[in-house]
């Protein structure tokens, strides 16, 4: 609908544009003359009208949207300078082609490139306003999309909790007697139970935390999984990091790692897991490795990995990249933001 109405927008634009020129600069009376009377004059409106449109919609909507948009700047301004000099140099190829062609005009070749350099400025200026004001809209329209989906998936996490203050309650007192009764790996592995459920109901409500907490809720779920498979499985965890204030969205992380320790973790003939994390202020890239142990398609098809999709072409749309890579007995995961 929104689409829709844009181009009705558009049209009504240009057609009021086509109706002032008519009245203005005889327009209608040059059409007359040249198709009806076949005389050969041409207004200068004739050749002005599609090369404003091609210069107005291949800024507004290439050069602005592909380059101003992500702060290429520099490459906006050279794409620009080269824009517009091709505008010039078409107007000018185009009058010359009509003139020698036997084509009379109601102004001179001098004045036409005048009002063409003008024109063609003026055209620029509202053409980049339009663009920047498509981007602004599209953004706040996809942050509010977020927005929502965040909410909504908050909202399904929560109701999908017995009662998370009932399961604080109950994981404490369970604590207290594993103290009690000397029993450190079972009071361990309550700590680092409780640490993991605590996070997702206190930071999960945000739209961005900090990246920090971020890998101390991996640090925290990669220790509960060896207190399950043993101290000495082969899980390596890597973390460098250049920026500690970075702000990402929640949970993107886990339905990798959770794949990993899910699909690749056999007891009987361990094999290594790899998750290597990169922190910097222009990406956070994240790659996981494990050896299969269930088949491609039932990966493929896990909801974690669909919804995680979702969420990145909600949230970070064309600044993220996911790649999942399946051979034959290894499957590895990366996935990069660009910030």
């Amino acid at each position: 609908m929104n689409k829709r109405l844009n181009i009705l927008i558009h049209i009504v634009c240009w057609v009021v544009l086509l109706h002032l020129l008519f009245d203005i600069v005889g327009l209608y009376y040059s059409f007359h003359e040249l198709f009806i009377e076949r005389n050969r004059i041409i207004d200068d409106a004739f050749l002005l009208i599609p090369l404003l449109i091609a210069l107005f919609y291949t800024n507004s909507h290439f050069l602005v949207v592909r380059l101003l948009s992500k702060k290429k700047v520099l490459y906006y301004t050279i794409g620009l300078i080269v824009l517009y000099t091709v505008f010039l140099l078409l107007g000018y190829a185009i009058i010359s082609l009509f003139i020698e062609s036997g084509f009379l005009f109601r102004i001179n070749k001098r004045d036409f490139i005048d009002i063409l350099i003008f024109a063609g400025l003026t055209t620029i200026g509202i053409s980049t306003s339009v663009g920047l004001i498509k981007i602004v809209q599209e953004n706040s329209l996809n942050k509010k999309r977020a927005e929502e989906e965040q909410k909504k998936a908050e909202l399904n996490y929560l109701s999908s909790q017995v009662n998370p203050h009932f399961l604080f309650n109950t994981l404490n007192a369970i604590y207290y007697t594993a103290t009690e009764e000397n029993a450190p790996k079972t009071t361990e592995a309550i700590l680092r139970l409780s640490e993991i459920m605590r996070y997702p109901i206190n930071e999960g409500m945000h739209l961005s935390n900090p990246v920090s907490k971020e890998i101390d809720f991996i640090r925290d779920y990669i220790e509960l999984q060896k207190i399950r498979l043993g101290t000495t499985f082969p899980v390596k965890f890597i973390v460098e990091q250049d920026a500690q204030d970075i702000q990402l969205a929640p949970f993107l992380f886990m339905p990798l790692i959770e794949n990993a320790f899910k699909y690749g973790v056999s007891r009987d003939n361990p094999k290594p897991i790899d998750i290597h994390l990169t922190v910097t202020n222009k990406k956070v890239r994240l790659y996981v490795k494990n050896y299969k142990t269930v088949s491609e398609e039932t990966i493929s098809n896990e909801i974690g990995i669909t919804n995680l999709k979702q969420r990145l072409g909600l949230v970070y749309a064309e600044k993220s990249v996911l790649t999942i890579v399946d051979n034959d007995d290894i499957y590895t995961a990366q996935l990069e933001i660009h910030l």
